[in-house]
């Protein structure tokens, strides 16, 4: 998907040149209703298209793509500090899994909140070959825990995400953590 948005990109730049000229003439020729529309179809081609980069590793830039589209869509504010390499020592669909099931939960945990304290932050960081991830968002209603520590859902058809993130988590030796303090929920995981 990003290839080939970043191929519709490269024909929109080269086509470009040819809006600008025609812009430029109708408003020389005070033609404004024309470049008011060439601007409006110009603009709806490339809203469709934008590309957000979160990190340089595309799998997991195209899973927070998802759900940071979702949070915008819901009004919920995402802020984010992420600095992952193109390449991870990890398969890198496990670790997009994990964003994007945290991810999924923390936009609808969202949804539930009113609009004013909709807010998702990420920060995750590669180095010294440590993998850490850290999603908070704030939910302002009751959280239960297993003895572990581990979130539960009272909800049917509802946990499997989490259980999917532990079983990764797993895989890898990493470690899971979990809070709900002055009603920010916390997902932390180490590798």
């Amino acid at each position: 998907l990003l290839e080939k948005k970043e191929e519709k990109i490269k024909i929109l730049r080269h086509d470009m040149r040819h809006h600008t000229q025609m812009l430029f003439s109708f408003i020389s020729e005070n033609e404004n209703d024309k470049a008011l529309d060439l601007l409006k179809k110009l603009n709806s081609e490339l809203v469709p298209i934008s590309i957000a980069r979160f990190c340089q590793n595309q799998i997991i830039d195209s899973a927070i793509s998802i759900y940071a589209h979702k949070a915008a869509s819901s009004h919920t504010k995402l802020e984010y500090e992420i600095s992952l390499p193109k390449e991870l020592p990890f398969n890198e669909n496990d670790i997009a899994i994990i964003f994007a099931n945290i991810l999924d939960n923390a936009v609808n945990a969202s949804l539930s909140q009113p609009e004013e304290n909709r807010r998702i932050k990420i920060k995750s960081r590669y180095e010294d070959n440590q993998l850490v991830i850290f999603v908070e968002n704030y939910f302002g209603g009751k959280v239960m825990f297993d003895a572990k520590g581990i979130p539960i859902s009272q909800k049917d058809g509802h946990g499997f995400g989490t259980k999917s993130i532990l079983s990764i988590v797993k895989k890898y030796n990493g470690t899971a953590v979990f809070t709900h303090e002055n009603n920010i929920f916390t997902a932390g995981f180490i590798f």
